[in-house]
This record gives C-alpha cells, sequence and structure tokens, in this order.
C-alpha cells in the first residue's frame, strides 16, 4: 500500500478596489459651444468652483458661496456623439452624467455629457449636444 499527501497553502488576497480615474478634485478650465463652424467661449453659472468626484459616486461642488452635493456615473453607449472638435461619430464611447443639489436652497445641477475622454491623468474633455450646439468642457485636475 502507498499512500501520497501534500499540503497546498492558500493565500487569501482581499481584492482591490477599482479607483476611478474621475476620483479627485477638478475645474472647468474652459468651456466653448459650436455652431458646427466656430468655437465660442461660453459662460457658466457653475465654471468657477470645484468638482469633487468620490470613488462609487458620490459627487460634490463648491464656489464662494455654494455646496452641492449628488451623486455622478459613468454611461457606455454604443450610438451617435460629437467628439471635443465637434465631429459627428459613432460607436463605443463613455458618457458622464451628475445629479447635485443644494439640500438647503433646493438649487439643483444637472450635467448630461455624451462623450467624456480623459487626455491625460490631470484632464478630461467632455462634450454636449444640445441639439443646435455642440458643448465642449476641458477639466483639469485641481
Amino acid at each position: 500500500v502507498v499512500s501520497f499527501s501534500s499540503c497546498a497553502k492558500v493565500v487569501d488576497v482581499p481584492a482591490q478596489a477599482v479607483i476611478s480615474p474621475l476620483a479627485g478634485s477638478w475645474i472647468i478650465s474652459s468651456a466653448e459651444e459650436s455652431n458646427g463652424y466656430d468655437w465660442q467661449p461660453i459662460s457658466l453659472a457653475y465654471g468657477q468652483g470645484i468638482f469633487d468626484f468620490y470613488d462609487q459616486g458620490p459627487v460634490q461642488y463648491k464656489d464662494a458661496g455654494t455646496v452641492l452635493s449628488g451623486t455622478w456615473y459613468s454611461v457606455s453607449s454604443v450610438n451617435s456623439y460629437y467628439d471635443e472638435y465637434g465631429n459627428y461619430s459613432s460607436g463605443a464611447h463613455q458618457g458622464l452624467e451628475m445629479n447635485i443639489t443644494d439640500f438647503y436652497s433646493g438649487n439643483s445641477l444637472i450635467l448630461s455629457f455624451d462623450y467624456i475622454r480623459f487626455t491625460s491623468a490631470n484632464s478630461f474633455v467632455a462634450t454636449n449636444f444640445d441639439g443646435k450646439y455642440t458643448q465642449r468642457f476641458n477639466f483639469i485636475r485641481y
């Protein structure tokens, strides 16, 4: 009778949370809109504040006198969109949705971007088409 036995060492490694490249503080460095021919700067009521994105969806917007809190989520789509150059494209791309509110005043800010692209670890561009104009927002880390 021959008997073999062996030991196996099992190492339990906890799963690491995936950190979103969006996590951190961002400001809008520029905002423009195009009618299909040229880009013109636009001013934004919320363009002077800081967006703090946290993993798993919370977002906060702060400026000199306002604090808005809410949620963000990334949207994966395979449909038509306008890129940061105003080119009409179709295919797989990422979008971004934000819904943030000042619970004291009831003021809210809903931002819906059809397309986002990280241009570096410290910047991304987001676009939206409103039926007439393509709007382009450049975000940089704060």
